[in-house]
């Protein structure tokens, strides 16, 4: 009931310019964090080794984030913090390669 009072849910359209922005920000955001791990199956024929060299393009840019989240954050052992997104990163990779992939 109280939400049916309120005058301002009930004016103007449902999607603005800014949600359009805003949805192309994360579209954004999404390819081009993906995008270089699918690089290799562009250029490699075997997929094998493509998979493995995807993987390393991945666990370097768990390393980078993480590093860049720690200085981000003010953290003495910026380096420290990328070895352990990277350490998870190997890890969930020795998961799929065990289940298969």
């Amino acid at each position: 009931t109280r939400l049916r009072q309120r005058p301002e849910l009930s004016q103007g359209a449902i999607f603005r310019w800014n949600d359009l922005l805003n949805s192309l920000g994360v579209f954004l955001m999404v390819f081009l964090s993906t995008f270089p791990v699918l690089l290799p199956f562009i250029f490699l024929a075997d997929p094998v080794p493509a998979l493995r060299l995807s993987h390393a393009i991945a666990l370097v840019m768990l390393m980078g984030i993480g590093y860049g989240l720690a200085r981000h954050a003010g953290s003495p052992r910026p380096w420290l913090i990328g070895v352990l997104f990277a350490a998870a990163g190997v890890a969930i990779v020795l998961v799929t390669i065990a289940l298969g992939g």
